[in-house]
């Protein structure tokens, strides 16, 4: 499936294996290329694309080194910029940008070369519900293939609309399809990661391709890393590597950082002029995946979304310290909450649940899981949205019940949701933030199934888990007492009572969770102090839930079952 990367690996949490996210032209070459933005400097930098696929046929070059140029349109002589006629602009040495739509991509970019162009930008259309705005696909050839001799990327309408802002407006938009001889480099194991979680970054590595058609290349590569304090690390590694081939330097020696603050990684070599800069952040308490500046947001597109059942969950991976902990709250963000509320604290329901990786602590986790299966719930929390929320606002919300992390495992942060009960057919859009490559998994996607590679974008959602200290004010709660909170009768068939025996009144929130940690019930009772609350419970199918009671003098969790 082309919108994921599923990473079909089985990974040792201790030995991990970087993965290679390289980016080519053609599907079939073994050269990495990055579509870059080279100027003006607002809009700089490097771009998701999709390929020119060679399922019914290679087309396009196998790109094996740097294409550049001035963007303009390809218009034809009825005006249009769709490229399935004759273009007559004259497109003399630069880099076309072209419409998706009416016909075939190779057609496209025929006529643009005919015109003179050295490389074709196709952008993507509005048409189609099942793309938004951050959509890259896979571009088939069709009649044409045969005769295209230049290289051609499918760009996002995110970055189209970044390119023809500029263009239009009379800007110099210079592009480039560059040749990388140095990409891919790992580092953290997070972005974000609390000092007292850290573990020794044990497989720092970066890609070295040499481009050479005939020559072993002897290349040494080294990193650099600067802490917050100004101190320097430096490793080096040597390889012979042989001609077009791709080569993975995994430096012997491991580092651990010491301190609060953000590191800065350089990646350099003596090979090529390349040099690849990653920072990462060590925190008082936050795990993270992303970089912390938003630059989109991850959807399964709303047919996508509607034809998986309006199932879509955004994950993230961390891996525990030495001397584990316990984790309190969670982060995420959305970019369109106001097109999912409705209202109703049911259907408006984000499910926060964490999960044991590695249960039965063998030591491997298969990237091939295609459900939460293998994996253990070891905690949760729910957040119902309110209509007020803003697009890419930060939502923090506690878990019913602090999680206490083992050492040194790995674990799970999701946040889940099932639009069915909202019964509207608009997919949530998780807020990114960064394409940090990582030696473990980083994000995960569940929509018809888990992806335990994310986004084949690699770009990162933000969610984020938090340990204790975290936010001081609600982590002193205390637990209430065992006898305070009484659930009966159960097993349960159609009802289940609460009992609570609180000292003082007070508003108590009070939360059903099923067995994986999806919130199915909410309730506030106001100002009480004791009593037998009733649940109906003949709506719940049979197994095991969890009821979390908070009050403002403490919090308790207890499991009850339902059998009819």
């Amino acid at each position: 499936m082309t919108k994921f990367s599923t990473k079909l690996l089985t990974l040792l949490i201790f030995a991990l294996a970087s993965t290679s996210l390289m980016a080519q032209i053609n599907d079939l070459s073994p050269y990495p290329i990055d579509f870059v933005v080279k100027a003006p400097s607002n809009i700089a930098g490097s771009y998701p694309y999709g390929t020119q696929v060679s399922t019914d046929g290679e087309w396009g070059p196998q790109l094996n080194y740097t294409v550049q140029g001035d963007v303009a349109w390809g218009f034809t002589a009825a005006g249009d910029s769709l490229g399935c006629e004759p273009i007559v602009t004259d497109l003399t040495g630069k880099m076309a940008i072209i419409r998706r739509g009416v016909c075939n991509f190779s057609l496209k970019v025929y006529n643009a070369q005919a015109a003179g162009a050295v490389g074709c930008i196709i952008l993507n259309h509005y048409d189609d519900p099942a793309n938004d705005a951050e959509t890259v696909v896979g571009m088939l050839g069709g009649d044409s293939l045969t005769a295209v001799t230049i290289p051609a990327v499918f760009a996002s309408r995110a970055t189209g609309e970044k390119i023809v802002s500029e263009v239009d407006a009379g800007s110099t938009v210079n592009a480039a399809f560059e040749l990388k001889n140095m990409y891919d480099q790992v580092g953290p194991y997070s972005y974000h990661t609390p000092l007292d979680q850290v573990i020794a970054l044990d497989q720092i590595s970066v890609n070295i391709f040499n481009s050479s058609d005939t020559d072993v290349q002897d290349v040494t590569a080294k990193v650099e890393i600067e802490d917050p304090a100004g101190g320097m690390a430096a490793f080096t590694l040597n390889k012979m590597v042989d001609p077009q081939a791709d080569s993975l330097f995994v430096f012997e020696d491991a580092y651990t950082p010491t301190m609060t603050g953000t590191y800065t990684m350089t990646f350099s070599n003596d090979y090529s002029s390349d040099t690849l800069v990653q920072n990462f952040i060590v925190t008082d308490y936050t795990f993270g995946v992303d970089d912390g500046e938003i630059d989109g947001s991850l959807s399964a597109g709303d047919q996508g979304f509607i034809d998986d059942g309006r199932r879509y969950d955004m994950g993230s991976s961390y891996i525990a310290g030495a001397n584990g902990g316990t984790a309190t709250h969670m982060t995420f963000a959305l970019a369109n909450p106001a097109d999912l509320y409705t209202g109703d604290q049911v259907a408006d329901l984000f499910s926060l649940v964490v999960y044991d990786m590695d249960p039965n602590n063998t030591g491997v986790i298969s990237g091939q899981a295609d459900s939460y299966d293998d994996f253990q719930v070891v905690g949760f929390g729910g957040y119902s949205l309110t209509g007020n929320e803003q697009p890419n606002e930060l939502i923090t919300v506690e878990f019913f019940d602090p999680i206490v992390l083992e050492a040194n495992k790995a674990y799970l942060a999701v946040v889940s949701y099932d639009g069915n009960a909202a019964n509207i057919n608009i997919a949530p859009r998780y807020t990114s933030a960064g394409a940090t490559n990582y030696p473990f998994f980083g994000s995960t996607v569940f929509t018809d199934r888990l992806y335990m590679g994310g986004w084949v974008s690699n770009n990162n959602a933000i969610i984020r888990m938090h340990m204790q200290g975290f936010m001081t004010d609600v982590r002193d709660l205390p637990l209430l007492g065992e006898d305070q909170v009484t659930l009966f009768p159960n097993p349960a068939s159609t009802d289940i009572n609460l009992e609570l025996a609180l000292e003082n009144a007070s508003d108590v929130q009070v939360y059903i969770s099923d067995f994986d940690g999806k919130l199915v019930r909410q309730d506030q009772l106001d100002n009480v102090k004791e009593g037998v609350f009733n649940y109906n419970v003949n709506d719940l199918a049979n197994g095991t839930y969890f009821m979390t009671v908070k009050s403002q003098e403490g919090w308790r969790t207890k499991k009850f079952v339902v059998v009819h």
